[in-house]
């Protein structure tokens, strides 16, 4: 164990040189960077290392740096890409940030639960994010980094296309919240702490920033699920205890993982498993509006199955 702790402080001190390896580059707003390689070999004195190149998000330019873990440099790479585009376009973010339809409007929606300069940052972010990276191959040389800008010719559709997905989620949200205060009675406490707990945990502040444009269409759906639940409140008590006790049990398994990654990036796995809980509620409380995909405990259970 001391011997690989001693490795492990070893490599710590050599990988926080970054700035000492020939690929690395600060303070960049365009790509300022050579061919980025998948992998890099880092030697110092006995130490031999193999790191992996990220592009690295500093908010007003990104860093071209060398990280350890192979998984978590795809993850940053995705943030920091997402930066330059940005910073690449900055005239088409600003007009984007002026133009989106009907963000007044929503942005009073959106109130309750966080600011609208919140709400446009996470907003813009979310359409280049669709346009540019998510779903994309990697970009790894100028060349590509100039052949993905021209998916700009796309930035005006998704900017409409996210608008009225969005209005229609907040509206939705409002609806559902005002009918919770409606109903919350002694016998249906627990449904409403249920259903006013799934509300947060799909809308906390950054629903937009973390969730796949493939799964946040589905997000109406899942919230007219949630306004049909409540329309039988008290119709089938025992059947809606049974449901929330089933759902309760896989979001804990959901929870285990994501508390004790400790705020890292879920695997795919993972986020498939946490929509999969949602679809499984659709099953459950609103049948009639049906899935995604062919859901039930024990597809959910192989799901989970994969995670561990």
């Amino acid at each position: 164990m001391d011997l690989q702790k001693a490795f492990d402080a070893k490599a710590e001190a050599v990988l926080n040189e970054r700035y000492s390896h020939d690929l690395a580059v600060e303070g960049a707003v365009s790509w300022l960077f050579g061919p980025v390689t998948v992998t890099v070999d880092l030697v110092r004195g006995k130490v031999k290392l193999k790191g992996y190149p990220a592009i690295v998000d500093h908010l007003d330019s990104v860093a071209l740096e060398i990280i350890d873990n192979k998984s978590q440099a795809q993850r940053l790479s995705e943030t920091g890409m997402l930066r330059l585009y940005m910073l690449t376009l900055k005239d088409q973010k600003k007009y984007i940030e002026k133009s989106i339809p009907g963000f007044e409007k929503f942005a009073l929606f959106y109130a309750t639960r966080g600011s609208r300069a919140q709400l446009l940052d996470a907003l813009v972010a979310s359409i280049f994010r669709f346009v540019f990276v998510e779903k994309m191959p990697e970009v790894r040389s100028e060349q590509q980094f100039a052949k993905r800008l021209d998916e700009k010719k796309r930035l005006v559709e998704t900017m409409n296309r996210l608008a009225g997905l969005i209005a229609k989620i907040l509206q939705l949200s409002l609806e559902i919240e005002k009918q919770l205060a409606e109903r919350k009675t002694e016998t249906t406490q627990y449904a409403i702490t249920d259903m006013r707990r799934q509300l947060d945990e799909m809308l906390g502040q950054d629903f937009l920033r973390s969730t796949t444009l493939e799964w946040l269409e589905q997000f109406p759906r899942y919230l007219q699920g949630i306004l049909q639940r409540i329309s039988k409140l008290g119709q089938s008590r025992d059947r809606d205890v049974s449901a929330t006790s089933i759902i309760a049990r896989y979001w804990s398994m959901y929870r285990s993982v994501i508390d004790k990654e400790g705020g890292s990036s879920p695997s795919e796995q993972v986020i498939e498993f946490r929509w999969m809980i949602e679809e499984l509620r659709v099953s459950l409380f609103a049948q009639q509006l049906g899935t995604k995909l062919p859901i039930s405990e024990k597809r959910l259970q192989k799901a989970w199955d994969k995670v561990v």
